[in-house]
């Protein structure tokens, strides 16, 4: 996420910030979030380990 994108979303909900988004997939992308998961606090741990593993494998990619 851009810095400047960063202070414009500071304290807004991240479902509400998304809604206002023009290309809502490329957002979740860009952010190593799957365009399917729920954003849905219920969902949380599930969300929090999918962007993990896809962290994961991002930076281990950039290190090789």
């Amino acid at each position: 996420m851009e810095a400047l994108e960063n202070i414009t979303k500071d304290d807004t909900h991240f479902k509400d910030w998304l809604s206002g988004q023009p290309d809502k997939d490329k957002c979740l992308t860009d952010n190593y979030i799957d365009i399917s998961q729920s954003l849905e606090l219920k969902g949380f741990e599930d969300f929090l380990e999918k962007r993990r593993n896809k962290l994961k494998t991002e930076l281990q990619k950039l290190l090789k």
